[in-house]
């Protein structure tokens, strides 16, 4: 798991195709759009990220797989194997999960799929 509050963390993302999907979502952010203050993008390199609960993180906490976190989704992007899972916390704070779609479980791929725009 990777927690990028600002564009400098990109670095520290090596999986090319998680990267270049990061880079694109921040670069459609508004110019204004202040980390960590109104948000924060999480890289999950692995389902067991997900698992734990809570899930904690500089910013915010998240619920995990078994406790429901799939029914707080916001809305879901697709991007070729790419998923990007937005939450709002609070009405005011936005948390994107960035992982792949290989990681989830039929069951669970079905769920966040519902909440898809692309």
């Amino acid at each position: 798991m990777i927690e990028i509050l600002d564009k400098t963390d990109i670095h520290k993302v090596h999986d090319k195709e998680l990267k270049d999907y990061l880079i694109y979502s921040l670069n459609r952010l508004p110019n204004d759009f202040e980390y960590p203050e109104y948000g924060s993008f999480i890289i999950i390199e692995n389902i067991d990220e997900l698992k734990r609960n809570p899930i904690k993180f500089k910013t915010c906490e998240l619920q995990s797989l078994e406790n429901s976190l799939l029914d707080d989704i916001e809305i879901v992007e697709i991007k070729d194997d790419v998923i990007e899972i937005v939450f709002i916390i609070h009405n005011d704070f936005g948390v994107s999960l960035i992982c792949k779609k290989e990681i989830f479980s039929t069951y669970e791929l079905k769920k966040i799929l519902e909440y898809s725009i692309s």
